[in-house]
């Protein structure tokens, strides 16, 4: 069973855990749904709406040691309208140097992202960590015009990369 990260913290206790068990509780990279993704799975996130509760999707993160690149995509469900085109939208940002886990980057250095409307899910984006705290974001909107939209803290410090 592939336990989320961001679907599971309810406190900064819940993060140092989910981090400290970080290696052995990974997917092999031969995991088949990838989502064009390289690397091994690293966790994954509901994007949610906010006002009703309902999921329409996630955003699925995994991390390639040979790359040291962290890559994000996100994956609408049948809520989000899976099959219909519609916008959707990817992000990852590095964190400048001094945030703190599990707070909001104090600033950015680098960030990838990928808009626009998709049937299924976003392109694939990568960004190389560097051991620095990372965010990640997504958004799905379903047919009705319903946006659901993850938001992520600083995650991932100093342990990628």
């Amino acid at each position: 069973m592939n336990i989320s990260i961001g679907r599971h913290l309810a406190s900064p206790l819940a993060l140092s855990v989910a981090l400290v068990g970080f290696g052995a509780s990974t997917a092999s990279s031969a995991d088949v749904r990838h989502y064009g993704c390289k690397g091994s799975w690293i966790g994954s996130s509901d994007v949610r709406h906010k006002r009703f509760g309902t999921v329409f999707g996630e955003v699925r993160y995994y991390y390639s040691k040979s790359t040291k690149k962290v890559c994000v995509v996100t994956v609408k469900n049948r809520a989000g309208s899976k099959g219909t085109s519609t916008y959707m939208s990817a992000t990852i940002w590095k964190c400048s140097t001094g945030t703190k886990p599990l707070k909001k980057c104090t600033n950015v250095d680098s960030s990838a992202r990928d808009t626009g409307a998709y049937k299924n899910q976003t392109h694939p984006i990568y960004l190389r960590p560097a051991k620095h705290c990372i965010e990640i974001d997504a958004g799905i909107e379903n047919k009705d015009g319903y946006l659901a939209q993850y938001s992520s803290v600083a995650i991932f410090c100093k342990s990628l990369g």
